[in-house]
């Protein structure tokens, strides 16, 4: 842990307010709220069969595009009887529902109120469920970078892993299996939160949250993402805290991250090169000793994040030599005051 009396008293109060009271690094108060929303109440992960006409799902894919029956089943884990539920899927998202980029889609889930009461599904209306897209480790990537912000603070969204059966009922595709992940709910994770919600695009920074801002900026460095904008609100969702009395941005949409390095068909399409860009630390007006707070948070969570990887049974061994390896290129930065120094603090390295 850092060495609090070398720091100034803004900075102390600054990291134990990141700390919180807890060995877990969070950034939130304890959660007021008892509601248990139980598909996102443990991370084991569930298995789960769906079935639709699978043609229509791929066929469909356009904004505001209509529900298509759909039957999902699963074994409940204590006295495996088997549960199956009636619902409504369509696909969403934007870029990875373009078949140019994903030959599956992202699915959103609607489910009927009469008959979820007694399922892990129980206080759920609707659920986004992120798919392979083309294949499975991308999406398992994607998911452990969700479990890491999980690490730093509450202000996150919980997710569910899944290992999914696809059957289809006209019988058109062979049954498939493969990984997914369900993603909490913005409502939900505001209510747990003790906070509100904001319909909204993007929040003048005056009124964001000082330490949140600071965390998000260093963590999508951490893993090489690009893809968002905190100016446009770009891959980000905005809660009015109650107990901070400002907005918190948390960000979302991971798959582009230069950690995942994902091979997308057509991708010159978004980068001229035909690769995804390289990280660039973005213009955060930050000072020197304000930014040591905030590595300090990062060097305390190095181990858990680092035990994440290791301990996650479903990665390809070399992947994850390989992404344990780019996180500790990070480190080094975040520890080295030549790196800090032309990566953070000069500006010509830096973009908006």
């Amino acid at each position: 842990m850092c060495q609090f009396q070398k720091l100034p008293l803004k900075i102390i109060l600054f990291i134990l307010i990141l700390n919180g009271l807890n060995n877990k690094l969070v950034f939130s108060k304890h959660q007021t709220n008892k509601n248990n929303f139980d598909l996102f109440s443990n991370d084991e992960m569930i298995d789960i069969c769906l079935e639709t006409d699978i043609e229509y799902l791929l066929n469909n894919r356009q904004e505001n595009c209509t529900y298509q029956n759909a039957e999902i089943y699963y074994f409940d884990k204590y006295d495996c009887s088997k549960i199956s539920l009636n619902i409504k899927i369509k696909p969403r998202g934007h870029f990875r529902l373009n078949p140019k980029y994903c030959e599956f889609p992202p699915i959103k889930f609607k489910f009927l109120e009469n008959n979820i009461k007694d399922t892990i599904f129980r206080n759920q209306t609707t659920l986004k469920f992120v798919t392979h897209c083309n294949g499975d480790d991308y999406i398992l990537q994607e998911y452990l970078i969700y479990k890491i912000y999980n690490i730093f603070t509450d202000f996150s969204f919980k997710v569910r892993l899944a290992e999914i059966t696809y059957i289809d009922t006209k019988n058109n595709y062979e049954p498939f299996t493969q990984y997914g992940f369900f993603i909490e709910k913005t409502k939900h994770m505001a209510t747990r939160n003790n906070s509100v919600n904001v319909s909204i695009n993007k929040v003048d920074k005056d009124f964001l949250n000082y330490n949140y801002t600071s965390l998000i900026y260093i963590f999508e460095y951490m893993i090489g993402n690009n893809d968002w904008d905190m100016d446009l609100g770009k891959n980000l969702k905005f809660l009015y805290s109650n107990d901070f009395k400002s907005y918190i941005p948390v960000p979302y949409d991971f798959d582009l991250s230069d950690v995942i390095h994902p091979d997308y068909p057509n991708i010159s399409d978004i980068y001229g090169n035909g690769d995804i860009e390289k990280p660039k630390y973005r213009n955060l007006s930050r000072k020197k000793n304000e930014l040591t707070a905030i590595f300090n948070i990062f060097q305390y969570n190095k181990n858990s994040i680092l035990d994440l990887y290791a301990k996650f049974p479903f990665l390809i061994s070399y992947n994850k030599k390989e992404i344990i390896d780019y996180y500790k290129q990070f480190y080094k930065e975040i520890h080295r005051e030549k790196y800090i120094k032309k990566i953070f603090l000069n500006s010509d390295n830096r973009t908006n």
